[in-house]
């Protein structure tokens, strides 16, 4: 499958894995408060960056899974981590409109 530059899935050795990093879940140390996506955005930035960081010296592609225990955590997350990445896969949340 393509997602965006990404190929995902195939045959053993065909394409590069994919790093996919979750982020943002219930009892996650940087999340302060569940229902309202509060987090320290220091070190969710820290941990992207050094998820992209992997991605570039191993040279497998990134992407973040977002986890949110709300509708209002998740826009709030989505705002803020979607500034740092390439591409961000989303099953059913149209951030565009956040």
């Amino acid at each position: 499958m393509r997602l965006e530059e990404f190929k995902v899935g195939g045959l053993l050795g065909e394409a590069p894995r994919v790093l996919i990093g979750t982020i943002f879940y219930g009892k996650h140390k940087i999340v302060t408060d569940e229902r309202t996506g509060q987090f320290d955005h220091a070190i969710a930035e820290e941990i992207i960056k050094k998820q992209e960081e992997f991605s570039d010296k191993t040279g497998n592609p990134c992407m973040i899974d977002v986890v949110g225990t709300t509708y209002e955590a998740l826009i709030k997350i989505s705002r803020f981590h979607r500034r740092y990445l390439k591409f961000s896969f989303s099953n059913g949340w149209d951030y565009t409109r956040c």
